[in-house]
């Protein structure tokens, strides 16, 4: 095989490699706030830039706005949502517009990038709940966890991955 087909084969490997992995601009976010202790501060917490994430519940879209309810989880170093850890409460995440249901539908995994605004009340069942809300700027699906399936991956160098 010639040089050019080979590399030609590897950079759609590298490619094919990257993309199960979303990218969001984590610059600036505070790390330290996550989705329970804003639970904690509601009022201290609004206009601080986050990033968080968690296994979707619902979604709905409204007459302005989507909104996306989330049971939070602690996020991994690729800011994938680790949902063996124990879950850090509710979130909505809103994003002005329209946002397709189908795509944030519940059972999917996400994670978001955004700004804490005021909280909103509402109810888990029949209990009265205060969600820290995430004004969204940035969004990812993540693919479903592959842990317990045979995998097979080729690669040059060296892997982390949870």
């Amino acid at each position: 095989m010639s040089a050019r087909p080979l590399s030609l084969l590897l950079a759609g490997l590298l490619i094919t490699a990257c993309a199960a992995t979303p990218k969001l601009d984590t610059q600036g976010i505070d790390k330290s706030l996550s989705p329970d202790l804003a639970t904690e501060t509601l009022d201290l917490s609004s206009g601080r830039r986050v990033h968080w994430g968690g296994v979707i519940v619902s979604s709905r879209n409204q007459a302005d706005e989507s909104v996306v309810e989330l049971l939070a989880y602690p996020l991994g170093d690729s800011g994938r949502p680790n949902t063996d850890s124990a879950p850090l409460g509710r979130i909505l995440a809103v994003k002005k517009g329209y946002l397709e249901t189908l795509d944030y539908s519940a059972g999917k995994i996400a994670s978001f990038v955004g700004t804490v605004q005021p909280s909103r009340s509402g109810r888990v069942g029949a209990t009265e709940y205060r969600y820290p809300v995430l004004q969204i700027e940035q969004s990812a699906l993540w693919p479903p966890s592959d842990y317990g399936k045979p995998q097979f991956r080729i690669g040059i160098g060296i892997g982390i991955s949870r």
